[in-house]
């Protein structure tokens, strides 16, 4: 993996941990290429400019990429849904927490 470029967040936003993904996967990786949202690595990695760590619901839709070292690599985060009170029971709400479990 160090021969690849990597695609990473910039420093600035590493102060958040849920971040730090590479820093667990690769530590004393160099990134190549930052940016300051998923969506940039998402792009750069799916033109091929080099390999990121994305999240499944963002990588597994995308057929021109595909997952690498799957059985080495795992990395968890969690993620918090938060609804006005008036909206929980609504089944769009309801569909979105039974898709993202």
């Amino acid at each position: 993996m160090h021969d690849h470029p990597l695609i990473g967040y910039v420093d600035s936003l590493l102060d958040v941990p849920a971040l730090r993904i590479l820093d667990e996967v690769l530590p004393g990786h160099r990134t190549r290429i930052q940016t300051n949202n998923i969506t940039g690595q998402w792009t750069a990695t799916a033109a091929g400019l080099g390999v990121s760590a994305l999240p499944l619901y963002v990588g597994d839709p995308d057929p021109t990429l595909v997952r690498i070292l799957p059985e080495e690599v795992t990395v968890l985060r969690k993620y918090w849904l938060i609804v006005p009170r008036e909206l929980q029971r609504r089944a769009r709400v309801r569909t979105t927490i039974a898709t993202l479990r």
